[in-house]
């Protein structure tokens, strides 16, 4: 199976309660949507969100890397999805290759028509 295209979009989901840390009180929770479009036209979706104690910059630095592999792909036009998820492997950000991750893996389950829980183990 092969990956044709790659998006995302950022969030921001305001906690119920306020979630204090050490040196910080986190009121929300930001980060960003990743899709993949399969060849066939399958989508699946991952999330990446640096923790809340990470850099101010941490959420720029995971837009721009995504956004990086996103055009590194729509210039190779396609990439089969164990090749991509090997290059992922690499990446520094750990938020990120957990996204691609999440996404490719939810994108498996929507073809095989099962529930992501399902495909990654059985149901207790």
């Amino acid at each position: 199976m092969k990956l044709r295209a790659i998006s995302s979009a950022p969030f921001r989901l305001p906690l119920r309660r306020p979630f204090v840390m050490a040196t910080t009180v986190v009121q929300h929770r930001v980060g960003l949507l990743i899709q993949v479009v399969s060849e066939e036209g399958m989508t699946g979706i991952g999330e990446a969100a640096p923790h809340p104690a990470a850099s101010k910059t941490a959420l720029d630095e995971v837009r721009d890397t995504i956004g990086s592999i996103g055009q590194d792909l729509a210039q190779a036009g396609t990439a089969e999805v164990d090749a991509f998820l090997a290059r992922i492997r690499c990446i520094e950000h750990q938020v990120v290759r957990a996204g691609f991750d999440m996404a490719c893996y939810d994108r498996a389950a929507r073809t095989q028509g099962r529930r992501l829980a399902e495909l990654l183990g059985p149901v207790h």
